[in-house]
């Protein structure tokens, strides 16, 4: 890998963390405030996400096994947030 792929590859994966911690704060925004504002914020967040996901992918020349697991990443990214909400509901829901 040249020097300039190895550092949009870093790049895009800095991109990849903040744009999921940016879906998981806003999913939870909307979901405290009860927001179509916060919950259309945290779809965009998810765009961002995959965009980013697809560019690093690209950049890295992935293919195979590795294509499943970006998926799974994405996958991941895109349930956490709904899993953990649901959860600390459900810890929370007797106080």
């Amino acid at each position: 890998m040249e020097h300039a792929n190895a550092i949009a590859a870093a790049l895009f994966s800095a991109l990849v963390v903040l744009a999921g911690a940016a879906y998981a704060l806003l999913y939870a925004l909307a979901q405290v405030r009860r927001s179509a504002g916060w919950r259309l914020g945290s779809w965009a967040a998810y765009g961002l996400l995959v965009i980013f996901v697809i560019a690093l992918v690209q950049r890295l020349e992935l293919r195979g096994g590795w294509l499943l697991i970006a998926a799974a990443m994405l996958l991941g990214y895109g349930l956490a947030p709904l899993v953990i909400w649901r959860l600390s509901v459900g810890t929370h829901a007797e106080q």
